[in-house]
């Protein structure tokens, strides 16, 4: 394996999960008020970092943990009817439907493409303010 491999390696896997779960993370540290510099480079290690970030920031309620197991189960179905579309989607397609929507779904919910660094709390008291 050459220096080309290792930097398309590089370019193809890290960029892509610095961009998708990189400022993931970032958003779930600013609204926790912890660090964003650590949450984004909690996102070259993709979803385990987002599990990572979570569990360091977001106090762990039963609601959460069954609105996360509803978010499974209705992801679970939805990736087993599009397995049945064969002909409409390749694998690779398929893969990359679940790595770039279905696991930040599953992991986030609601806030799966929300990459602002604003806090509620935060944007609330300045209106309030104004």
């Amino acid at each position: 394996m050459g220096a080309p491999a290792i930097l398309l390696i590089i370019i193809v896997g890290f960029i892509p999960n610095l961009i998708i779960y990189g400022l993931a993370n970032r958003n779930i540290s600013a609204n926790a008020g912890k660090s964003t510099k650590n949450g984004f480079w909690l996102g070259i290690i993709g979803p385990l970092g987002t599990v990572i970030r979570l569990i360091q920031c977001v106090e762990i309620t039963g609601r959460k943990l069954l609105n996360g197991f509803g978010r499974f189960f209705i992801y679970a179905i939805l990736i087993q009817i599009l397995g049945e579309l064969n002909e409409f989607f390749s694998e690779p397609i398929k893969q990359l439907i679940h790595y770039i929507i279905g696991l930040p779904f599953i992991l986030r919910g609601k806030n799966v493409f929300n990459y602002s660094t604003k806090s509620k709390e935060k944007t609330s008291d300045t209106m309030e303010k104004l």
